[in-house]
């Protein structure tokens, strides 16, 4: 587990730091993220996300994205937009207009996603197309749905909803009355010396 403190912020006054603002995750599901600071799936509905990765699943199994031999029907940034129309449905619980207007909010992010030449996901969609002999969901894709699903809940978080927020797991730390190390000359000769 790593440590349960993010940064919120540093306070300075005429450029010289005052205090710290922190918040503690109080790491009640076992992780140093319970509060969400950085959403994943598993912060969302467990049930929407099972009908997604289920979706998903009949997509690729009836062939909409991809042919049986596994050749894209779609360029890399149609069968994300699919995937992410897909999940939004789901999300948002078949509501038209809430998909509609969160796909034309995102829909240069998506293509970014997409297609960003150091870290896309363009990658995962065309190469992981991989059927075992009883046709299941490769865990890459499920893991897709994940990626997907999560990336939906961080764009749809408001923004007094952001753990930041959370006044009650703030930690302030300062330094106002910290002492600064004395230099002590002897220890440094000595210390050159002895190297």
């Amino acid at each position: 587990m790593h440590d349960p403190l993010s940064l919120i912020t540093d306070i300075t006054i005429f450029g010289k730091h005052i205090c710290s603002i922190w918040h503690k995750d109080p790491c009640k599901d076992g992780t140093d993220d319970s509060c969400g600071m950085f959403k994943r799936a598993r912060h969302g509905n467990s049930e929407v996300l099972k009908t997604i990765q289920n979706d998903f699943d009949f997509h690729f199994k009836n062939n909409y994205w991809f042919t049986p031999d596994g050749v894209p029907k779609f360029s890399t940034i149609g069968i994300l937009v699919c995937m992410y129309n897909t999940a939004g449905w789901v999300h948002f619980k078949r509501n038209r207009k809430k998909l509609n207007r969160f796909m034309e909010k995102n829909l240069h992010n998506i293509i970014h996603i997409a297609e960003n030449p150091t870290d896309c996901i363009g990658n995962s969609i065309t190469d992981y197309f991989k059927y075992d002999d009883s046709r299941e969901l490769t865990n890459e894709h499920r893991e897709l749905a994940g990626v997907i699903y999560a990336d939906i809940l961080r764009k749809e978080v408001k923004w007094w909803q952001h753990p930041k927020f959370h006044v009650h797991h703030w930690h302030i730390t300062s330094r106002l009355f910290k002492r600064k190390k004395k230099v002590n000359p002897n220890y440094d000769a000595n210390l050159r010396a002895t190297v």
